[in-house]
């Protein structure tokens, strides 16, 4: 049960690229970790760069969906 709620939490708090929140989001990942969505696929490093640089194109300091 431990480790749902390990995951759980993990995925909960994936929700702090929405809010902005670069370095509490790299804490959730290992330094070389990949990714893959739908409008990227790289290094967790590049993910977050691209997603700050997308909220600040926005004008806002989050992302938005």
């Amino acid at each position: 049960m431990n480790d749902v709620l390990d995951i759980t939490q993990n995925v909960a708090k994936f929700a702090f690229r929405d809010q902005g929140r670069w370095d509490e989001l790299r804490e959730l990942f290992h330094p070389d970790a990949s990714i893959s969505v739908t409008w990227y696929s790289g290094s967790i490093e590049g993910f977050i760069e691209r997603s700050a640089k997308m909220a600040a194109a926005s004008g806002s300091t989050t992302s938005k969906h």
